[in-house]
């Protein structure tokens, strides 16, 4: 009988072995191809191996044979037997039916006074260029402490935003903090984030925008605003598109286990204006002219099938891409002459457009796709009126604040 089951058991690992390696040539006679031309036309930068080796494991994931049902089965498979988690917590749900990420760590092993100690670095180091350099913190989304299951080990990152913070303002940092977007917004933790996503929703990112506007002109004497006008809600048009979105927490574990698609409101000025979108990497981008809603945003008002479910995202309809390593916006209409660079990541993205309507250029670099290096050069050819760090408490790293490190001999 023990032979037996020994037999078994070598029997079911071949034949899993030959089914796993089977799937794998299949996928690389059939996607290989594709992967390829789509890497080739994203002329992708192989001189940065560790961005090169991600980039071909994200495409492949995308491009994987059955992706859709396999996703959707195991997701339905977890939700069946009343599991609140999904993936090995990757991603968990709280009692408000709102997807959350989820770890078991809440830190990346960085010291964050070094972190502010680097930040004060660059401040003085753009001082003395005449350039006016604070720090936006942007805000993560938690549940309530009523709204979490029992040891769930939701994502939280807000203790190390807060040490942060508390450098920052020791060493005399100009900062933001709107880590408490709903308190300082009044609006509700479901209208500030999406249920199938991590980031912010557009009115939670605009009542954003207006805090950093008002900060802005309270700590650099700044007049973004000055009769107050794109600051009024009601000089925005709203369009609500039902069912648009999937966010990536939902594309991660299958609309089943996501709760289904949700609704997606887009923020634009009535005011519509003349824009020169540039996007894609600092020596390789693609150009948009236009007014705001041509130029600097892309929806697909059209119904949308299964795979382009999939293949949307909370942060892509802003800017067209929603985070690339460059992006770069002309105002051609603005009397402004002043400019502005955003070191960010995805959650700037909306900020980033809106502020456009303010300066005369509004430049962004994704800290966590250049080197130190490449930013030294960039600040070198570039002047602006004003540098913002702008990051979310998952982003508050090492990695994601290339600049400032000590030299050493």
């Amino acid at each position: 009988m023990e032979e037996n089951n020994k037999k078994g058991k070598s029997l079911f690992s071949v034949l899993f072995l030959i089914c796993l390696f089977s799937f794998s040539a299949l996928n690389l006679i059939c996607k290989g191809p594709v992967v390829m031309k789509e890497l080739r036309e994203e002329k992708l930068d192989f001189h940065k191996p560790k961005q090169a080796i991600t980039a071909i494991e994200e495409e492949m994931s995308e491009e994987l044979l059955f992706r859709y049902p396999l996703i959707e089965g195991y997701g339905a498979l977890q939700l069946m037997m009343g599991k609140k988690e999904e993936n090995a917590f990757s991603n968990v749900i709280g009692k408000d039916g709102m997807l959350y990420g989820g770890n078991f760590w809440s830190g990346f092993g960085d010291d964050q006074k070094e972190l502010a100690v680097r930040t004060r670095r660059l401040h003085d180091l753009l001082e003395e260029k005449g350039t006016k350099m604070g720090v936006v913190i942007f805000p993560m989304k938690l549940p309530e402490e009523s709204e979490r299951y029992y040891g769930i080990p939701y994502n939280d990152f807000s203790k190390l935003a807060g040490d942060y913070v508390s450098w920052l303002r020791y060493y005399q940092v100009p900062m933001l903090d709107l880590s408490d977007i709903c308190g300082a917004s009044g609006l509700t933790r479901k209208e500030a984030f999406f249920r199938t996503d991590h980031h912010w929703t557009p009115i939670a990112a605009f009542s954003g925008y207006c805090m950093i506007l008002e900060w802005m002109e309270k700590s650099f004497n700044a007049v973004p605003d000055p009769d107050y006008e794109l600051r009024n809600l009601d000089n925005y048009n709203k369009i609500t598109l039902p069912g648009y979105m999937l966010g990536s927490q939902g594309r991660e574990t299958g609309r089943i286990f996501a709760g289904g698609t949700e609704d997606y409101t887009v923020i634009y000025p009535k005011n519509e204006g003349d824009y020169l979108l540039y996007r894609g990497r600092l020596n390789n981008y693609l150009t948009y002219t236009g007014n705001f809603e041509k130029s600097l945003l892309a929806i697909d008002k059209k119904k949308k099938n299964f795979k382009d479910i999939y293949n949307g995202s909370a942060e892509g309809v802003y800017l067209h891409n929603g985070v690339d390593e460059y992006v770069s916006i002309q105002n051609l209409e603005t009397e402004s002459k002043e400019k502005i660079l955003l070191l960010r990541d995805s959650y700037a993205t909306p900020v980033g457009a809106f502020l456009a309507q303010s300066f005369k250029q509004v430049d962004m670099l994704w800290t966590l796709r250049i080197s130190e290096k490449e930013l030294d050069e960039f600040l070198g050819k570039n002047h602006y009126d004003y540098v913002i760090l702008s990051l979310f408490p998952e982003d508050l790293k090492g990695e994601a604040l290339p600049f400032g490190m000590e030299k050493t001999p």
